[in-house]
């Protein structure tokens, strides 16, 4: 569409081809990982133990810019509604605060580890270990089009917290997730550069193989 009104409407056709064009990249995206995901056959997953795998700056700075271009487009609009207008600067903002995540750290210093008592998840400020026999109800499913892995904790007082003070936060969290998604624990696997098919099966390997934990103590690196 920008293309046919490029010359009589350049500002317009910016507008339309940023908009489209983002559109068009979300759904080729969306539309290959459902594809992926169907082929997906494995049985077993191994995860390397006590790696931390940690939030993406670079995907979380790629989003940011997926969600500036269409906003910023807006304002080449010259008459263009107020709503429209302020659904511009909504994502803009949405844009500058992923861009100021990333520069504080904060989602860097987010991760998810595999460790030979359970699942570790960490947030900028604490951590906590999710024992591997407490794990319940592994499921995939979608959030917003997004890939989700959730799971619900058996006994919520196994938790293993770091530092302690930070147990009410948990119990909060986990009462949320609960009460929003259907599950306690919730994890977005493309936040970590992985995907839900993985994660998930990973996570049923480790919550019922006791055998397959020793495997992830964490190995020394060679000198």
């Amino acid at each position: 569409m920008g293309c046919f009104i490029a010359r009589e409407s350049p500002r317009e056709a910016l507008f339309g081809l940023t908009f489209f064009g983002v559109c068009a990249l979300v759904s080729g995206h969306t539309i290959f990982r459902k594809l992926r995901r169907r082929r997906f056959a494995a049985t077993t997953v191994l995860a390397p133990g006590g790696v931390e795998l940690r939030g993406s700056n670079t995907r979380t700075l790629l989003l940011a810019v997926l969600v500036a271009l269409p906003g910023t487009a807006i304002f080449f609009v010259g008459d263009a509604p107020i709503v429209i207008r302020v659904c511009g600067w909504i994502m803009v903002g949405t844009a500058v605060a992923l861009v100021m995540l990333v520069l504080s750290g904060r989602v860097s210093r987010t991760f998810i580890r595999f460790d030979p008592l359970g699942l570790t998840l960490g947030q900028p400020k604490f951590e906590y270990v999710v024992p591997w026999d407490e794990l319940a109800d592994i499921t995939e499913f979608e959030m917003h089009d997004n890939p989700v892995v959730g799971f619900d904790v058996l006994r919520p007082e196994a938790i293993l917290v770091t530092p302690e003070s930070a147990r009410p936060r948990i119990d909060k969290l986990l009462a949320r997730n609960l009460a929003f998604t259907g599950r306690e624990v919730v994890i977005m696997p493309l936040n970590f550069a992985t995907s839900a098919e993985l994660l998930c099966a990973a996570l049923r390997n480790y919550s019922t193989n006791r055998e397959a934990r020793a495997d992830l103590v964490r190995r020394p690196a060679l000198t």
